[in-house]
């Protein structure tokens, strides 16, 4: 629950919308529904950062220690490759940092295509 309390904080204090638009969720979406405008112009609510993380950690029963790992690979990311976590791109850039952290804790790590159970529609090329 802290890393998601963390990450709601790193979009809330961040300086500007500075993004890859590999990150888009506009142009990469994580679900097959269709997205309203605003679900992009407003920052997320905590809960909304908390049910991400915790589906994906529920469903893959990865350790607790993952999220620690999770949220220092993502600050690290924001820092050295200067972009920002916002809203039309950070379940894609948590996701992603999620997926190193894993492969990088677990010596017996999830596939990709596990993860791609979680997310309806979305395929092994997008992980």
């Amino acid at each position: 629950m802290n890393v998601s309390i963390a990450v709601y904080y790193l979009i809330k204090n961040r300086d500007a919308n500075r993004s890859l638009d590999i990150f888009d969720e506009r142009l990469h979406p994580l679900t097959s529904e269709k997205l309203p405008e605003e679900y992009f112009e407003h920052d997320p609510e905590y809960m909304r950062i908390y049910r991400f993380i915790a589906s994906i950690f529920n469903a893959t029963w990865l350790p607790t220690e993952c999220a620690i790992i999770t949220l220092v690979f993502l600050e690290r990311l924001l820092s050295y490759a200067e972009i920002d976590i916002c809203p039309a791109k950070g379940e894609r850039i948590l996701l992603g940092t999620i997926l190193l952290a894993c492969k990088n804790w677990d010596g017996e790590t999830l596939w990709n295509m596990e993860f791609c159970r979680i997310f309806n529609g979305v395929t092994l090329e997008d992980m």
